[in-house]
């Protein structure tokens, strides 16, 4: 990577970071979004402080077991500085959390008084106590509990407290800085170390943060996870694959069955780019096999790393995001369903429980994902690119290196596990059965995991499956609640012991060179393993300082401008899952926010209020999918780079320019133009992709025909 280009790209981030600051939210508008997160955590520490110290003095025989336990509640008046409908909330709030909290398991059931934990807000005299404070001053929520009912509040008492703070300018900095230290040193454990170790001592200061990072990250949050853990192993599970795959003779086999159809660089990425919309169901699923499949056939075509790397990530999210049939829509419908019941369609109707119509409603407004996709097939059909991408496609294909020399690819292969043992002949099918029962294996886990949470969920679904819905939204509804994770684990699983029982039964490899080569093989993924886990952490870290909260807060400086709002939205979505690196969260975060703040807005208005939430919903899943897509530490970018054993900031810098171009074209030409002007969707998406083919004949090169610098 260049070093100009470099420093250009250092300077937007410290650009980026400047505006920030200088549109940064009011401690209102924080308090109004980030706070009832903020007072259901003060809520669980206080009350779990209290619960802590009734059972150890329980133990020490100072209680007689289970009689505290019954004690009424009584929450004091809330403190000054709250508005009116922000003490109602929190009240409402208050209730809720409490009364998820039930009497502790072998304490003496008594129908008669109220369990502590149980929400009673009492006119006489409370046996609990809890009083919440907030200073303005420092932007600090907090609460204390205190038990005032004879003989505890005297000879035994018993109080507990905790406090949060809102979120500041500073939790921005530790995620800009891994943002900056990696492309400036090209380094990414380092930068990402840095940001981490940097944000638990802003957390929890430098002595408790180091423990911290040990204790609550690396072991509850990600040992301890079974999410975390799958994912993990689903990485390292399909790595062993690939290597007894391509010791057997299965990959060369599967390469040489596919230059049937991809004879040049061009098709193979073709195939490619086809292969991407097949994997439809899930983008992890479809990062992993496209492009370990893929990768040995670009190579030998003089596709560079960094191509196929782009074409692996830009078609896995897009696609798993826009398929109603995957395991992204329901997580994304279930974010705005609950506030739809406010809202009413153009016929007057209520939206309530039809989060799957709405869904379907915001199809012509997701300008990102959709010109995206073209975006890719044009850059191969035109054969034109440009910029760092442009560099790395020339040294491919006049010096036959799919790496640059500085490299570092995310899998360190050892060179006997990249190639077919000796003496064995290529056989296709030694690749495709194993990846035949990956695929298999995980969509039926998928459905089958789906289909035990509803039934878990809801014991009547089956007899109220067919009378309420379209059995498509059914399958999609099973798929939203499936373990995708868990089903990818175990079929990468079964694709290591297919792939394994076929050496062994084929004579191709002995049990011991089998176990040997599935561990070799997992052993490459030391350093694509330390890149996850730290991005991981830094996810965590920018969730316990509220970087999202507070990148969201800033979307309500523009909300009186209603024409403004998508963009805004969608603006705000780039740099929350850019500066994050999780598309989900800054969905999570921002689309339960977006229903009633556009169905407000879009009041009167030429739009309408319902086409505003639709537009506005679209705009922020495509802004969250743009900025996992620019972010270095997004864990679907480090998979891509994993799967086509990529140099990750290579794969980030190339990438990138492509991403801006097309975010550009979706804000300028499609969300703009359509809420202001009330310009057709559809004509909007016509004009974006004439701007795209236009910017690429003008402006991009063909890498095979202009002779390397």
């Amino acid at each position: 990577m260049g070093g100009p280009f470099r420093y250009w790209l250092c300077g937007g981030v410290l650009l980026l970071l400047a505006l920030l600051y200088g549109f940064r939210p009011g401690q209102e508008t924080l308090l109004q979004i980030q706070g009832p997160d903020l007072l259901g955590q003060v809520l669980e520490g206080t009350l779990g402080e209290f619960e802590r110290q009734i059972d150890l003095a329980e133990k020490e025989g100072r209680l007689v077991p289970g009689e505290a336990r019954r004690l009424p509640l009584r929450i004091a008046p809330l403190p000054q500085g709250l508005r009116p409908k922000q003490a109602v909330s929190f009240r409402k709030l208050l209730e809720a959390t409490v009364d998820r909290t039930r009497l502790p398991s072998g304490a003496p059931p008594d129908t008669e008084a109220t369990p502590y934990l149980a929400p009673s807000f009492l006119a006489g005299p409370p046996g609990l106590t809890l009083t919440l404070t907030y200073d303005p001053d420092q932007g600090l929520l907090g609460m204390e509990a205190r038990c005032t009912a004879e003989p505890f509040s005297t000879s035994q008492p018993f109080e507990a407290r905790s406090q949060r703070y809102l979120a500041t300018f500073s939790s921005l900095i530790p995620a800009f800085l891994v943002l900056f230290l990696a492309i400036l040193t090209g380094r990414t454990i380092p930068s990402l170390l840095a940001g981490v170790l940097l944000g638990v001592v802003m957390f929890r200061g430098p002595l408790l943060g180091l423990w911290y990072f040990a204790s609550d990250y690396l072991v509850q949050r990600i040992l301890m996870d079974s999410f975390q853990l799958q994912v993990l192993g689903f990485v390292m599970l399909l790595s062993a694959a690939i290597g007894l795959m391509t010791r057997t003779g299965g990959i060369e086999g599967l390469v040489d069955l596919v230059r049937k159809f991809a004879r040049t660089a061009r098709t193979s990425q073709l195939v490619t780019w086809v292969m991407g919309h097949l994997i439809f169901f899930d983008d992890y699923a479809n990062s992993i096999i496209v492009g370990s499949t893929m990768r040995p056939l670009t190579d030998k075509l003089k596709v560079s790393r960094e191509k196929l790397a782009y074409i692996v990530d830009s078609t896995a999210a897009p696609i798993a995001g826009l398929v109603p049939l995957s395991t992204w829509v329901a997580v994304e419908i279930s974010y705005f369903q609950s506030q739809l019941g406010l809202v009413t369609a153009p016929d007057g109707s209520s939206l309530e429980g039809k989060g799957f119509f709405v869904f379907l409603e915001t199809m012509p407004f997701r300008f990102y994902c959709i010109l995206t996709l073209f975006m890719v097939l044009m850059t191969i059909v035109l054969k034109r690119e440009f910029g760092p991408m442009l560099r790395a496609e020339r040294r491919a294909r006049h010096e036959g290196k799919p790496l640059d020399d500085d490299a570092r690819p995310m899998v360190q292969v050892r060179e006997e596990l990249a190639t077919t043992k000796a003496g064995v002949q290529p056989d296709w099918r030694a690749g495709f059965f194993p990846i035949l029962s990956l695929i298999l294996v995980t969509i039926g886990l998928i459905v089958y995991t789906g289909v035990m949470a509803l039934r878990e969920s809801d014991p009547q679904y089956w007899e109220t499956l067919g009378a309420q819905r379209s059995w498509f939204e059914n399958i999609t509804t099973v798929i939203g609640q499936a373990e995708s994770a868990w089903a990818i684990f175990w079929g990468s699983f079964t694709a290591v012991s297919i792939a394994s029982l076929m050496a062994i039964t084929g004579r191709i490899m002995s049990p011991k060179e089998t176990l040997t080569t599935t561990v070799r093989s997992m052993g490459t993924l030391g350093f694509a393993v330390a890149i996850l886990i730290l991005a991981w952490c830094i996810g965590f870290i920018c969730a316990d300082l509220g970087t999202r909260h507070y990148l969201s807060a800033m979307a309500s400086a523009g909300k009186d401008l209603y024409w403004l709002l998508p963009s805004l939205l969608f603006i705000i979505a780039c740099i929350v899952a850019f500066a994050t690196g999780s598309s989900w969260a800054t969905m999570a975060i921002l689309l339960p926010n977006v229903v009633l703040m556009a169905n407000d807005l879009g009041q009167g208005t030429d739009i309408g209020s319902y086409g505003l939430v639709i537009l506005s919903l679209g705009a922020v899943m495509e802004g969250a999918i743009f900025g996992d897509h620019c972010s270095p530490i997004s864990d679907t970018t480090v998979l891509s780079s994993v799967a086509t054993s990529s140099d990750h900031l290579h794969h980030v810098q190339t990438q990138a320019p492509y991403a801006l171009l097309v975010m550009t074209v979706a804000l300028t030409i499609g969300y703009i133009p359509v809420a202001a002007f009330g310009l057709s969707p559809w004509l909007a998406m016509a004009f974006g992709a004439i701007t795209i083919v236009l910017f690429l004949l003008l402006i991009g090169r063909d890498p095979e025909r202009d002779a390397a610098p």
